[in-house]
């Protein structure tokens, strides 16, 4: 018997025989269903919301961990950007200066003003009111007791900062308040340009400058009032070091932090009554509580929330922050939680009203982000699907009556058409998946029909020139790894008395890592090599284009100029002329002379270069002080020059994905893993050293798959000096 009359008496069995007694049994089951579903409803409502909240502050932790990586690049292409300005020549020319004081004029307003309102001042009754800004010119303030005619060359060196600005702006848009700089000196430039400063304003008393005297590095102050705007900003800052590493001033970067908690507030959809808040441990005299470091018990401290508003007051008053008014229990347990590193939810009472508790942690920034949601909003929108719950039972049940009465008329015919519309189009089905599988990829299912088989066979013929497309990609994509791999050196180098090996392993078919051994020979008919470590920001297919690009040029500008600051400058112009925004290179070109043991070598943002010492057993880190390749294509780069190498060193240059190796419970392998196999290893030739690193990352990622290229080149030395 064949299928179509197989499914047209099974359908008619299973339509007429069993109909009156399932139409009975169906309304019982629904209105039953309907009482458990609405008793149950405002459980599940409450749980489902705990999940989201849960989700929501995970996304939200991410992202403010992504925008904290933007701010601190940015920060330190600003503080490299200004040392090196005040260290260069100063410029020739008239150069416009725009004082800060020329915005108290429209007539007076530099190029490029408008009101914005994104940087308004706020009233005591909460009105906003749109400053003046300039999003093309940064504008300057000479200090209390400085003239401004004293401060001018030093305006004059950062008057082409403009262009870095803006290009940061660009780059991040609406995620700066404010770029600034102040110096020792007494001058302080800030972009977007603007005035509103206080008379008595000396931005070197403020706490986010004196707290970065100190500082090696990028510091995150707690939130201050903005002196223009009175707004409760975010400000990170770096230092900014002159002649002999001497403190010259800060780079700082303002993040509006209400505007944060906002966000974080619509993209978790809660409710009008729900609070939003950035807290911190503290120990016993206000400061952050460190696990294991710091004395006493940790207690919790409110950075920012969303209650928070411009009200208008003094530009140095200390903001006021709402307390958290819940139980004891409730905030002993959350600081627990916190102390041990531990995201979490729990359920108290704040303000008077049962509330849940969502927290976790802002990684590296040593905060928490906490949202509070009253229960009884929750319980309100749970009680309205238990209404729509019941009402969609009543009609369910009423359909089900006429729809069984019309079913006993209609099933005869329907199983019959059923049957013969099902079965054809099933067999068209089947006799093109065998040509498919005797290798025929121009077949195709002929079916019309506009059902599930219908779409079923739509989504089989699309899947036959996808299959083909995919069997295509895969072999482009070997060929271009292939081709890739035979871009690498294939042996390393002989170089008298020197041991020299390199690595480097892609985690996608292609990627952006590379590095190159290059022959050279010096006017005098010394032979020399070239050394070259690069990444390439990004993965894949661009970014491996755009390795294979950098390799060109640089092999081929080597080959034309001994020297290396017109290799890099003129390697340097093409990146940043063909690559896209925000996309650069990190990259490190050396040349060693064996028979001198000079190496002459620079760092185009790579590093760091890490040089042991097996006699004392010691790293030292090599200069590394220029920017990315394709970040600025005028970027004057350092040389660096040496002889003075111990007998026996290994010379250590790798990429970020060494260190960056992350094992299956998140811990970095770090550098001190990297320099900790280096030195266990040091006896070993080059090519075992090299071994040994890819070996130990091996063990130590657990066979996670990771998010990084490694790349690695070991110098070893010889054993005895020249």
């Amino acid at each position: 018997m064949r299928i179509q009359a197989k499914l047209f008496i099974l359908l008619l069995v299973i339509g007429l025989i069993p109909l009156a007694a399932l139409s009975w049994r169906s309304e019982q089951a629904m209105q039953s269903l309907g009482r458990a579903i609405a008793g149950a409803g405002k459980t599940a409502a409450v749980s489902e919301m705990q999940a989201q909240l849960l989700q929501a502050v995970a996304t939200s932790s991410d992202l403010m961990e992504a925008q904290r990586r933007q701010v601190e690049l940015a920060l330190r292409l600003l503080a490299r950007d200004v040392e090196n300005r005040l260290a260069g020549a100063p410029p020739a020319g008239d150069i416009p200066l725009y004082l800060h004081t020329d915005f108290d004029s429209a007539k007076a307003w530099p190029p490029g003003t408008e009101l914005a309102i994104d940087h308004a001042i706020a009233s005591a009754t909460g009105e906003l009111q749109a400053i003046p800004i300039s999003r093309e010119h940064q504008s300057f303030l000479a200090a209390p007791g400085v003239e401004a005619e004293a401060v001018r060359p030093l305006m004059r060196r950062l008057a082409g900062m403009d262009e870095l600005y803006r290009r940061l702006e660009r780059d991040n848009p609406r995620l700066f308040y404010w770029q600034y700089i102040t110096l020792e000196d007494g001058l302080h430039t800030s972009f977007p340009g603007h005035g509103g400063y206080p008379p008595a304003y000396d931005p070197r008393q403020r706490e986010w400058y004196t707290n970065t005297r100190a500082a090696q590095d990028v510091v995150w102050n707690p939130p201050l009032l903005d002196a223009s705007t009175r707004r409760l900003l975010l400000t990170a800052t770096m230092p900014i070091r002159g002649d002999g590493n001497v403190f010259a001033g800060v780079a700082a970067i303002d993040v509006d932090v209400l505007s944060f908690l906002d966000s974080a507030h619509t993209r978790a959809r809660l409710g009008s009554g729900a609070e939003s808040y950035i807290v911190q441990l503290a120990d016993g005299e206000g400061h952050a509580f460190i696990n294991g470091k710091s004395a006493g018990a940790p207690s919790l401290r409110v950075i920012a929330s969303s209650l928070y508003r411009d009200t208008g007051i003094a530009w140095d008053a200390r903001p006021e922050t709402p307390e958290l008014q819940a139980d004891k229990k409730i905030i002993e347990s959350i600081t627990a939680d916190l102390v041990d590193g531990r995201d979490g939810i729990q359920r108290g009472i704040h303000r008077g009203r049962e509330a849940l508790w969502v927290y976790g942690g802002l990684e590296n920034l040593g905060s928490t982000l906490l949202y509070i949601v009253p229960v009884d909003e929750i319980e309100v929108a749970a009680d309205k699907a238990q209404d729509n719950v019941r009402q969609a039972v009543l009609d369910e049940v009423r359909l089900a009556g006429i729809a069984s009465i019309a079913l006993v008329v209609m099933i005869a015919g329907l199983a019959a058409l059923a049957a013969r519309t099902i079965t054809g189009p099933l067999r068209e089905l089947a006799a093109t998946a065998e040509d498919l599988a005797s290798g025929n990829l121009e077949a195709r299912a002929e079916v019309t029909s506009r059902d599930e088989v219908g779409d079923l066979a739509m989504v089989f013929n699309a899947m036959v020139p996808e299959l083909r497309s995919h069997i295509h990609v895969k072999e482009s994509l070997t060929l271009a790894r292939e081709v890739q791999q035979k871009l690498l050196p294939e042996t390393a180098p002989r170089v008298a008395g020197f041991d020299i090996a390199g690595r480097s392993i892609y985690h996608d078919a292609v990627g952006g890592d590379y590095y190159d051994f290059i022959p050279l020979r010096g006017e005098d008919g010394r032979e020399r090599l070239g050394l070259v470590v690069g990444d390439v920001s990004g993965h894949g297919i661009v970014a491996a284009l755009t390795m294979t690009s950098v390799r060109a040029l640089l092999r081929s500008f080597a080959e034309e100029d001994a020297a290396l600051q017109p290799v890099m400058r003129a390697v340097n112009r093409h990146v940043a002329a063909d690559s896209a925004a925000g996309r650069f290179v990190t990259l490190v070109y050396l040349v060693l002379e064996p028979e001198t043991r000079r190496l002459r070598w620079i760092s185009a943002g790579h590093g760091p270069l890490l040089f042991f010492d097996r006699t004392t057993r010691a790293f030292e880190e090599l200069a590394a002080q220029d920017i990315p390749l394709g970040v600025n294509p005028d970027w004057s780069f350092h040389e660096n020059d040496r002889s003075d190498w111990p007998a026996g060193g290994v010379l250590i240059i790798g990429t970020d994905g060494i260190w960056e190796t992350r094992s299956p419970t998140g811990d970095a392998f770090g550098k001190d893993g990297l320099m900790n196999v280096v030195r266990a290893n040091a006896q070993l030739p080059a090519a075992q050293i090299c071994d040994a690193v890819v070996d130990t990352l091996a063990a130590f990622s657990g066979g996670i798959v990771q998010n990084d290229d490694v790349t690695l080149v070991v110098v070893k030395f010889p054993d005895k000096t020249a």
